[in-house]
């Protein structure tokens, strides 16, 4: 039953992804709750200010993918002491939410606002 199951099934993103560090279902499980929670976060955090991260969009993932390779390659260096593997990765997609959606915002603001671009001297946000 699981090889049909296995063959009908389109596997996500997460799935292909955490499929390379993930030996058995619930790490792969317990990985993607921690990263899903973390976005959870970000978007709970600043709800007030209507903050949405799409998953399934494109621009995300390369992100996603150079971030999970930085964590993984600190954790197998170990050059950091880690102590808890798990906050650190919560720590760490945390952190690339919310700088991928300021980047975002950023973004829509200088398109609603042209006239305020390279009005510092020709530095500009984006």
């Amino acid at each position: 039953m699981y090889l049909l199951w296995a063959k009908l099934h389109k596997p996500s993103f997460f799935e292909k992804f955490c499929g390379f560090w993930c030996r058995t279902p619930q790490q792969m499980r317990r990985f993607i709750g921690i990263i899903l929670n973390a976005k959870y976060r970000v978007e709970k955090d600043h709800k007030d200010i209507g903050v949405l991260i799409p998953l399934d969009d494109e621009e995300p993932k390369p992100l996603m993918t150079k971030a999970l390779r930085r964590y993984f390659n600190v954790l197998r260096s170990n050059e950091k002491n880690i102590k808890n593997v798990e906050n650190y990765l919560y720590g760490t997609m945390q952190n690339l939410f919310g700088v991928w959606w300021n980047k975002q915002a950023a973004r829509e603001y200088a398109a609603k606002h042209p006239e305020e671009q390279n009005t510092d001297n020709g530095r500009s946000w984006n």
